[in-house]
This record gives C-alpha cells, structure tokens and sequence, in this order.
C-alpha cells in the first residue's frame, strides 16, 4: 500500500508542478506550442492519479477482508491443532504407548 501512496504523491506533485509550468510558459508567446503538450501530461497525470484513488481504496477494503480471513483461519488452525494434541496425550495416557 506504500508504493500506492507515493505513487499518488508522485502523480499530484507532476499535476501541480506541470500545470504552473504551463502556465509560465503560456506567459511567454514563444514556447505556447509546448503548453499544449505539457497540459496533455499534466491532464494524463491528473487522470492517473484520480484512478489510482479509486482503485487505492478497493485495493484498501480488500486488503482488510484477506487480512480478516487469515485471523479466522489461524484461530481455527491454533483450535484444531488443540484438539489433535488433546487427543494425542489421551491416547497416550490411556494405552501407556504411542499408537
């Protein structure tokens, strides 16, 4: 989930620097054909970062269902394994030897 955040980091820091930039250099007539392709990045980054929070947030919700599918699946491990050693040490006490 780190790489998801800084990647978000990463996408809106290019969408706000690249955006001032296209705003300077629209100040200046000359470089106004490289506007247009510095917008263009700077709105495909704001596209990608706006995806990425959706798909962030699905990514989040099923993280906690596994993460609670394995607490259950170990407390059922621990509570067979109880269950199995029980049944060891009765067999054992009962017959005085290993079966």
């Amino acid at each position: 989930m780190k790489a998801v955040k800084a990647t978000e980091a990463v996408l809106a820091v290019s969408f706000i620097g690249l955006s001032a930039v296209s705003v300077v250099l629209l100040s200046t007539v000359i470089a106004s054909p490289a506007v247009t392709v510095i917008e263009a990045v700077s709105l495909g980054a704001g596209l990608i970062f706006i995806v990425g929070g959706f798909v962030s947030r699905r990514l989040i919700l099923k993280a906690e269902k596994h993460r609670k599918i394995k607490l259950l699946a170990d407390k059922k491990l621990n509570v067979i394994s109880d269950l199995v050693s029980k049944a060891l040490n009765q067999s054992i006490n009962q017959s005085g030897e290993f079966l």
